[in-house]
C-alpha cells in the first residue's frame, strides 16, 4: 500500500511539473524509481526497459510533452529512468564507478561534451545528445553490476532477442504485404530509418548465431534459428550496405577464431545470393556505379557544404549534438553527418575525438582479454560478438554514423555490460 501511495504522489508531481519546469521531470522520474528501487527489484525495471526500447521506435519522433525548446517522448523517459536507476544504485550501494576500465575515458569524454555546449547554438539538441550518450554508459554499469554470472548474462541476452520480435514482425509484414520501399523494408513502425533498423538487427543476428552454435536444447535452437533467418532476411531487404559489410566482417572473424562452420555457411550464403536472380538484382542496384556515385556524392556535397562548420572550432568543437541542426544553415536541409568521426570532431573537437578513440580502444581491449582468458563458452562468445561489432563499428563510421545510433548503441553497450560483469570488486581488467 505504501508503494501505491508513493507512485500516486510521484505521478501527481509529474502532472504539476509539466506546467512548471522541465528540470522537475527527471527529478519526478527519479522519485518514482526511488519507490521501485526500495520496494521492488530494480533489476526487473532495467530488463523491462531493455525489452521495451526497440518498440519505442514507433513514437521516437513524437513528442508527448513539449516545454519551451524541449520536446519529450517516451525514449526520453526511458533514458531518465536508466540514469535515475544508476544514480540511485551508486548512492545506495556506494558503488565505485572507477572500478571499470571504461569509466575514466568515457566520463572524460562526457565532460568534454558538456564543455563543448558553451559553443552550442542549439542547447536543446546538445542536451538530448548528452543524455543519450550518458544513458548507454550507465546501462553498461547497471548490467555489469546487477547481472553477474552466466545465468544472469543469458537472461539479459534472452531479453535482447525478445525485444527484437516486434520490429522483426513489423519488417517481415512490410515485405509480405509490399508496404515497404520498393521491394524492401522502408521504415519500421513508420519512423525508424531502414539503416538504423538494419544495424540493430546485425546485433540480433550475431547474438542469435553464437547462441545457436553453443546451444544443446532443440527448442532453443529452433528459437535462435528462427531469429537468425528473420533478422538476416530483414537486414538484406533494408538495402543498408554498411550492415552487409559489418555482418560479413563479423562472421569472418567469428568463423576464423571460434566457429569454422560459419565460414562455410557464409560462403554458401554469398553464393546463393549471387545465383538468385531476385536477390542478385537487389544487390546489383547497391553496387552499381550509379548507385555508389549518388550515395557518395551526397556525402561529399554535405561535407563540403559543412566545411566551415567542421573546421571552425577544432579544439573543443561547436557543441555536442549541433551538426544536424547546423546543417540547415550551411547546406539548406537537415542532415546527419553520415560519418561518426566527422560528427565527433566537428561537435567536440580533436580533444573529444581522441577521448572517444580511447573509449573504443578500451572496449576492444576488454572484449579481447575476456575472449582470451574466459573458460566459459558463453562469455567467450559474447566477448567475441562485442569485439567484432566494435571493429565493424569503427570501420563503418568512416561513411556512416553508428556511434550515436540510439538503438544500436543501446544493445551494444548492454552486451559490453555482460562482458564487464566478469570483473570482481577488487580486480578490474
Amino acid at each position: 500500500m505504501k508503494v501505491l501511495w508513493l507512485v500516486f504522489l510521484g505521478l501527481l508531481l509529474g502532472v504539476v511539473s509539466a506546467y512548471t519546469s522541465w528540470l522537475v521531470i527527471p527529478a519526478v522520474i527519479a522519485f518514482l524509481v526511488f519507490a521501485v528501487f526500495y520496494f521492488k527489484k530494480s533489476e526487473l525495471v532495467l530488463l523491462a526497459i531493455i525489452l521495451l526500447r526497440p518498440s519505442m521506435e514507433y513514437v521516437r519522433d513524437v513528442d508527448i510533452l513539449a516545454i519551451g525548446p524541449f520536446g519529450f517522448n517516451l525514449n526520453w523517459i526511458l533514458a531518465f529512468l536508466i540514469i535515475s536507476l544508476c544514480f540511485l544504485h551508486l548512492v545506495k550501494n556506494k558503488f565505485n564507478v572507477f572500478n571499470y576500465s571504461i569509466s575514466l575515458p568515457y566520463l572524460s569524454f562526457l565532460t568534454v561534451c558538456v564543455v563543448s555546449m558553451i559553443n552550442s547554438h542549439y542547447l536543446s539538441d546538445s542536451v538530448v545528445e548528452f543524455f543519450r550518450a550518458a544513458s548507454i554508459f550507465m546501462l553498461l554499469l547497471l548490467v555489469a553490476d546487477w547481472f553477474k554470472g552466466e545465468t544472469s548474462g543469458r537472461a539479459v541476452t534472452t531479453v535482447i532477442l525478445l525485444s527484437a520480435l516486434a520490429p522483426l514482425v513489423a519488417g517481415l509484414h512490410q515485405l509480405a504485404t509490399g508496404q515497404g520501399m520498393g521491394y524492401g523494408i522502408s521504415r519500421i513502425y513508420g519512423f525508424s530509418a531502414p539503416v538504423s533498423h538494419s544495424h540493430f538487427l546485425m546485433i540480433i543476428s550475431l547474438l542469435s548465431i553464437v547462441l545457436f552454435m553453443q546451444e544443446k536444447s532443440l527448442k532453443f535452437r529452433i528459437f535462435y534459428g528462427a531469429v537468425i533467418v528473420a533478422s538476416i532476411v530483414s537486414m538484406i531487404y533494408t538495402f543498408a550496405r554498411s550492415t552487409y559489410i559489418g555482418l560479413v566482417l563479423s562472421l569472418l572473424i567469428i568463423g576464423v577464431l571460434r566457429y569454422r562452420k560459419l565460414l562455410v555457411l557464409l560462403l554458401v550464403a554469398l553464393l546463393l545470393v549471387s545465383l538468385n536472380p531476385t536477390l542478385s538484382k537487389r544487390f546489383s542496384v547497391l553496387i552499381s556505379s550509379e548507385s555508389v556515385d549518388i550515395s557518395l556524392e551526397s556525402r561529399l556535397i554535405l561535407w563540403h557544404g559543412m566545411k566551415d562548420y567542421i573546421l571552425s572550432s577544432p579544439i573543443l568543437g561547436n557543441g555536442f549534438g549541433s551538426f544536424t541542426p547546423s546543417s540547415e544553415k550551411y547546406v539548406g536541409y537537415s542532415m546527419t553527418p553520415h560519418s561518426g568521426f566527422i560528427k565527433i570532431f566537428s561537435e567536440v573537437g580533436v580533444v573529444g575525438l581522441l577521448l572517444y578513440m580511447w573509449v573504443l580502444l578500451i572496449l576492444l581491449k576488454k572484449s579481447y582479454l575476456v575472449y582470451m582468458k574466459s573458460d566459459s563458452p558463453f562469455f567467450k562468445d559474447i566477448s567475441l560478438v562485442c569485439l567484432t561489432l566494435m571493429l565493424s563499428n569503427i570501420l563503418i563510421n568512416t561513411f556512416q554514423n553508428t556511434f550515436f545510433m540510439p538503438l544500436y548503441q543501446f544493445d551494444l553497450w548492454i552486451l559490453f555490460g555482460i562482458v564487464y560483469s566478469l570483473d570482481s570488486a577488487k580486480t578490474r581488467t
